[in-house]
């Protein structure tokens, strides 16, 4: 959005989506100026972290359930700083150094309120504990899971979709 309203700001774009049989009409520049730039410049990366196109998603937790938790995240600002890196073509030592702020992210995704003090393990033992059935699918990924999950959708969304925006040269 932020390529086309600088040519022409009185611009109009429109999505249509049809989903069970609704049409549905999204005014993109409304939804532009709404969520804001940051955001916006983030969701590539949100977009395959959250389980997307040939990423994997997250087992019974939707896109809409990520996104909720990201706008409540505690640390807002850092989190889009951070997903902005990793949608601008990012290096693998981007992908390792956030691994921290994204673990935090993930721990506020699956656990209630009291449960934010846990690392990432720490939460799988207590999920993995209170859970009376066996389905390990409802666990959050494991730290080094995480960091393969984050590294696959940085090279998705920074490394073939912005790339292709901008027509740099991958590394």
């Amino acid at each position: 959005m932020e390529h086309f309203l600088t040519k022409k700001s009185d611009l109009y774009i429109f999505v249509e989506i049809k989903t069970s049989g609704r049409r549905r009409i999204f005014d993109m520049v409304k939804c532009y100026t709404s969520l804001g730039t940051n955001v916006c410049k983030a969701f590539p990366f949100f977009h395959c972290f959250a389980g997307a196109d040939s990423t994997t998603s997250y087992f019974q937790v939707s896109e809409k359930v990520w996104f909720s938790s990201w706008m409540k995240f505690p640390y807002f600002n850092e989190l889009c700083k951070v997903f902005i890196q990793m949608s601008n073509c990012p290096m693998k030592n981007v992908v390792i150094n956030s691994q921290q702020i994204i673990q935090q992210f993930v721990v506020h995704t699956y656990s209630p309120e009291s449960l934010n003090k846990f690392d990432i393990t720490e939460l799988r033992m207590h999920l993995f504990k209170k859970k009376s059935s066996c389905d390990l699918r409802c666990l959050p990924p494991s730290s080094n899971a995480l960091e393969l999950h984050c590294s696959r959708s940085a090279y998705q969304s920074g490394l073939i979709w912005c790339n292709t925006l901008s027509q740099d040269v991958s590394p």
